[in-house]
């Protein structure tokens, strides 16, 4: 049986997880990078999931940046926080993503976008996010013909209820 090499053990974190980490650290918060790895079914060395003390260890082992939000926050925006400032949900965003009407970049599939604050200034960025909010927040019920506005979800069921004529057996 032959002996591991000097420093070598069975219990090595994978070279594409920590080159993952190398492409994320100093962009996201430890808890986003683990939570990145876990949706792409990396594990540790040992077998464990990702977590943010457990990729705090892997930046400090490779003397990775951490993640400052005073920098991040001016640069590049996430998903969600591109929804907040467009006043609009992360699904449009999405939608503005995949037309290509907003230019984001991930680092692997499942990672956070990565938004450039610049971008969702654009003109055309805010009608279209203008739009696609008006969209959703008239929605229609085909069965009944009776239409709502987003966040009376639970008001639109009991008046549709009330409207629909009963179907149990009585």
């Amino acid at each position: 049986m032959r002996k591991n090499a000097t420093g070598a053990h069975s219990r090595c974190t994978d070279l594409e997880a920590t080159g993952i980490i190398r492409r994320i650290a100093g962009k996201f918060p430890d808890n986003q990078i683990a939570a990145t790895l876990n949706r792409l079914g990396f594990r540790t060395g040992s077998g464990n999931t990702w977590t943010g003390g457990r990729i705090r260890s892997v930046r400090s082992y490779h003397t990775l940046p951490a993640w400052d939000a005073k920098i991040a926050s001016r640069q590049t925006l996430t998903l969600e926080q591109a929804s907040e400032q467009l006043g609009v949900s992360h699904k449009v965003v999405r939608r503005l993503i995949g037309s290509k009407k907003i230019p984001a970049t991930q680092v692997v599939p499942w990672a956070p976008w990565e938004i450039c604050v610049d971008s969702i200034k654009q003109e055309e960025v805010l009608r279209s996010g203008e739009h696609q909010a008006a969209a959703t927040q008239q929605a229609h019920c085909d069965r009944c013909g009776t239409s709502y506005v987003c966040g009376t979800l639970s008001g639109f069921r009991t008046l549709k209820e009330k409207q629909l004529p009963s179907t149990r057996n009585s």
